[in-house]
């Protein structure tokens, strides 16, 4: 292992161990610096909030997605969305939006680091969420202090960050998009701390240690089979415009059917929106005021122009 980590109980280093692995090799683009150590916890401080109702979460082995469909509260201010919420009717008061987020999946066909046979998480629908707030570290995986949303917890498949680390002193973070893992869904370590604020969770203020155990989110999760193909909204193929790796292929129009290709983020960009909590931040309005501004407006997704 490159650092050192935080001691984890023998409960989540045996699900560990059946589920997630080891770093890929390449890397497709930039995500929040890791300083090195055993990860202290992240803050999301961006603009989605938790969903009032929470419609859809749907992941897609072969579209290497999850999208997430719900309704915000009641008064909340539109004007306040990122770009990549893809805004959609009123429901009795409360504005509809969706979000997809970029996964890895199994390497099907692969072996685990025991050498055994990689399997896939269950293509069903999974009826709950369970959540660890930050895993750390074990021995065939870093975690980077991102929490762990667990749908299958006979086997711990869920949603975690993306173990792979790249750049000078391994201080990047990055997702590769594909059928890379172990059998669970690989994030950017951003989009997993805003589709945990999505289903409930408040991740904006310092209140858990390592590894503590979260709590039960009543929140169905369907996985697609391989079989099944690729997720559909309103008609459309799902994907996001985040690059993969060579074994990930991204649905192609065809004849009526088109492709819906949703927006994404990258946290060097927004860097106000996600970071590790520091003293210096405090938890007031801004819990990341201790980063550098953003280079693009979250609202537009447009660069930001200095004096302009």
């Amino acid at each position: 292992m490159k650092f050192a980590g935080l001691g984890l109980s023998v409960f989540f280093l045996g699900f560990g161990l059946l589920s997630c692995g080891s770093a890929d090799q390449n890397a497709d683009t930039n995500n929040l610096p890791y300083p090195g150590g055993a990860g202290p916890q992240w803050v999301y401080n961006g603009t989605l909030g938790a969903l009032a109702k929470v419609e859809a979460v749907v992941v897609s082995l072969k579209g290497n997605t999850v999208r997430v469909t719900g309704l915000l509260p009641a008064g909340f201010n539109t004007a306040q969305l990122p770009y990549y919420a893809d805004q959609d009717v009123m429901v009795a008061g409360q504005k509809r939006i969706t979000v997809v987020y970029p996964i890895a999946t199994a390497n099907i066909g692969g072996f685990n680091d025991s050498g055994s046979p990689i399997r896939n998480a269950t293509a069903k629908t999974h009826p709950v969420i369970q959540t660890v707030l930050r895993k750390t570290q074990n021995s065939i995986a870093e975690w980077g202090g991102f929490p762990f949303l667990i749908y299958e917890p006979g086997r711990a498949i869920g949603f975690h960050g993306p173990i792979t680390h790249r750049g000078a002193n391994g201080t990047q973070w990055q997702l590769m998009r594909g059928p890379v893992s172990h059998g669970c869904n690989r994030m950017q370590g951003e989009h997993l701390l805003e589709l945990a604020t999505l289903l409930g969770l408040n991740l904006s203020s310092k209140v858990y240690g390592a590894n503590e155990g979260g709590r039960t989110l009543n929140t169905p999760v369907r996985v697609m089979a391989m079989s099944e193909g690729y997720d559909m909204f309103k008609g459309a193929l799902v994907d996001v415009d985040y690059a993969g790796t060579d074994k990930f292929v991204r649905p192609v129009a065809s004849g009526s059917v088109k492709v819906k290709m949703f927006k994404t983020w990258d946290g060097m960009k927004l860097k106000q929106f996600a970071c590790q909590y520091a003293a210096e931040s405090g938890l007031g309005a801004n819990k990341c005021g201790h980063r550098p501004p953003n280079s693009i407006n979250p609202r537009t997704g447009l660069p930001v122009i200095a004096g302009g």
